[in-house]
């Protein structure tokens, strides 16, 4: 995933230059094989290093434990939000 996404970020050129079948591989729920299991996704809509040119504030993509990144004294107070599609999980177990 996280390839996929550097090269959708990072080396696309143009917009809708890929074609995804995001619903392939899911065989149940469809009303029709023509129209929906074999349905094509364009990705991305827009060039990203285009979108994100002139744009306040930053952007980031990393790998990694959430804490190990982030959690040092230099990070506090140095960003507004946090947007993910994961699961944060920030509490750690004591170890006594």
């Amino acid at each position: 995933m996280l390839i996929a996404s550097n090269y959708i970020l990072n080396q696309t050129s143009q917009p809708f230059a890929h074609e995804l079948f995001p619903y392939l591989h899911s065989f149940s729920n469809h009303l029709s094989t023509e129209h929906h299991l074999l349905q094509k996704v364009l990705v991305p809509d827009v060039v990203p290093a285009e979108a994100l040119a002139g744009a306040e504030g930053e952007f980031s993509l990393v790998a990694g434990d959430f804490e190990e990144v982030y959690g040092g004294d230099e990070q506090k107070g140095q960003w507004a939000a946090v947007a993910t599609c994961f699961f944060i999980d920030c509490v750690r177990a004591a170890i006594l």
